[in-house]
């Protein structure tokens, strides 16, 4: 996601770049750019058939190509009601997603892979990759280019049918593991009900990705909002602004309008607004939780580290196993209030949540607070991986000779042993924020 802020860290070993998603969760229908999947440009036609192109331009004119339907159902795992709309998401080549659609009030969902409708949704700010690939988009990627057209050279069915194919579904609901349907083999004619997706609950939640309000907003406020997180998506932000300014106007207790607000100021650095937008939305709907996230990387960037703690734990009592970037924005606030063991505590979390390794510097922050402890070893291996998981980190150079301190240390006889050659000596001041605050 785009994604990223930098925070300064100040530390005994070395300065690090403390980096953490902003406005970065998962939002079925309110969070980053929640507005739905892949927002891609392309042409546009009167119907998603095969449009023939004229004589003189049919070797240079893309077909529209016949789309993938795909439909299914999502129940919980003890038959209970789904206790809000839940996001569907599609997962390709291990990594790559996005968000595709939502489930009706009856758990089922159904979309489409390709066609003129994937053309005109916008992505949801936790998808991966947020850039259209060359490469990628030349041999057909559902994921990465127009879906509704083909690249000249491969037969429509061919392309679409073969990338797909590296590609799952899962559901995407807060504190629940979701089963996985595989798209191998799955072919243009087929069946399109991929059949029955179960949640199996892991964790108790109580927030939401999804705000109350939103079922009781007026039609015309709910399309202002998706054609504005569109436009977000495409980085038109005044126009996203003034669209979800109309939505919060005709519906003052939009939450999900008040948050999309948020970050169209947010992106203009217009940070004392943004974080009023979001105070609404927090006011709107006190269980919806991408603007207690907003409002803590906000904190954070302004060091602001009480605020960051204040708002990072709300999160955390909402949803304890969602957000690993709400461990770590904890973290670092409490890191810089000199509040060392809740620190590591909540880093230690956010490293166990992170199974996908989304924020690498949880390691890094990890490596100093068991450099505070004379844990030399320790803090080397947390060093180590971090290098392993972020390897064209601009400050690798740094770390890998920080390293290398450690390990002398680590030799020395413990009755030896100082703080490593080149550390600095432990900082009070807090991390200095050196890029303000982006969204997708």
């Amino acid at each position: 996601m785009i994604r990223f802020s930098s925070w300064r860290l100040a530390v005994p070993a070395l300065v690090i770049s403390a980096t953490i998603p902003v406005f970065a969760f998962q939002s079925s229908g309110g969070g980053t750019s929640s507005g739905g999947s892949g927002s891609h440009g392309g042409s546009t036609g009167s119907s998603p058939s095969v449009v023939v192109p004229s004589p003189q331009r049919q070797q240079n004119t893309p077909t529209f190509q016949r789309p993938i339907l795909i439909m299914g159902r999502v129940v919980m795992e003890d038959g209970s009601p789904l206790p809000q709309r839940v996001a569907i998401r599609r997962t390709c080549q291990g990594t790559r997603t996005q968000r595709e659609t939502f489930t009706d009030a009856h758990g089922t969902f159904s979309f489409q892979i390709g066609g003129i409708q994937a053309m005109q949704t916008a992505p949801d700010a936790s998808d991966s990759g947020g850039s259209v690939n060359p490469m990628s988009q030349a041999n057909g990627d559902p994921l990465s280019q127009p879906m509704g057209m083909s690249a000249p050279g491969p037969t429509m069915s061919g392309s679409i049918e073969q990338q797909i194919w590296s590609c799952e579904i899962v559901a995407d609901l807060p504190g629940y593991r979701s089963d996985v349907i595989p798209l191998a083999g799955r072919h243009v004619m087929d069946d399109p009900d991929v059949g029955t997706i179960v949640l199996h609950r892991v964790g108790a939640v109580s927030g939401s990705m999804v705000s109350v309000t939103s079922m009781q907003a007026p039609k015309e406020a709910r399309k202002d909002l998706e054609k504005g997180r569109a436009l977000m998506a495409k980085g038109k932000v005044p126009e996203a602004q003034a669209l979800a300014e109309k939505a919060v106007s005709a519906y003052p207790q939009y939450a999900e309008a008040w948050f999309l607000l948020g970050q169209t100021h947010a992106r203009q650095q217009a940070f004392d607004q943004a974080r009023a937008d979001l105070a609404k939305a927090v006011q709107a709907d006190p269980k919806f939780m991408p603007p207690y996230l907003s409002l803590a990387e906000l904190a954070g960037l302004a060091r602001q580290w009480d605020e960051a703690d204040r708002m990072s734990a709300k999160v955390m009592e909402l949803d304890g196993v969602d957000f690993p970037a709400a461990f770590y924005i904890n973290a670092v606030a409490n890191f810089n209030l000199g509040r060392l063991d809740i620190a590591e505590k909540s880093d230690r979390r956010a490293e166990q949540l992170d199974s996908q390794h989304r924020v690498p510097r949880i390691q890094l922050l990890l490596g100093t607070l068991l450099e505070r402890k004379h844990d030399y070893a320790g803090a080397a291996a947390e060093y180590r991986q971090y290098l392993k998981e972020a390897p064209q980190a601009g400050d690798a150079d740094e770390i890998q000779k920080q390293i290398a301190n450690l390990e002398k240390a680590t030799a020395m006889p413990a009755t030896a042993r100082q703080t490593p050659a080149g550390a600095a000596p432990a900082a009070s001041s807090p991390a200095l924020p050196q890029n303000p605050p982006q969204h997708p």
